[in-house]
């Protein structure tokens, strides 16, 4: 230590020289700005897919519990075809007798676009008991022996599966 005219100490050491490697805070803040942009715009395309499939596999499932309960209350057979990209509500066992479903503008629903259902028909007694088959015949119900009915809506390699329990026709 030493001491200045001005009765101030002082340190013996040099002053540190400034290194000039690093980042500014200016580019940082830009780096990370970018970052995020570019983490919304991935998240955004991903998740616009599983809304999609969300969204279309609750509304089959709202129609399935549609068509079980107006099978209940009529004593006529109703039922939803699946086919693929389309699906369709049909009554007295006939698919060739569309109904348009409620809240739709036509007989046919279209799926959102790049989702897709197995194709599959399923209907329901008076007893609301699901079938396999348009007319619910005996022999293709689903009954407590049988496995769960299951059909998958799928979108941009996700899946989701709706399960139709035996006899009671309850759908999760």
């Amino acid at each position: 230590m030493r001491q200045g005219n001005d009765g101030k100490r002082y340190s013996n050491m040099p002053h540190p020289v400034k290194d000039h490697r690093g980042f500014t805070l200016i580019e940082i803040i830009a780096v990370l700005i970018i970052m995020g942009i570019i983490t919304a715009v991935v998240v955004h395309r991903v998740w616009d897919f599983k809304i999609d499939l969300i969204a279309e596999t609750e509304l089959i499932k709202t129609h399935l519990r549609y068509a079980q309960g107006r099978a209940m209350n009529t004593n006529v057979i109703w039922g939803i075809s699946l086919l693929g990209d389309t699906y369709f509500l049909f009554n007295n066992g006939n698919v060739a007798d569309k109904v348009q479903l409620p809240g739709e503008t036509s007989d046919i629903r279209s799926l959102a676009s790049g989702v897709n259902v197995e194709t599959a028909v399923i209907s329901f007694d008076s007893w609301g008991i699901p079938h396999t088959d348009a007319a619910a015949t005996d022999g293709q119900e689903l009954t407590t022996g049988d496995t769960e009915e299951e059909i998958t809506v799928s979108s941009g390699g996700d899946t989701k599966t709706i399960t139709i329990t035996p006899n009671t026709g309850f759908i999760p």
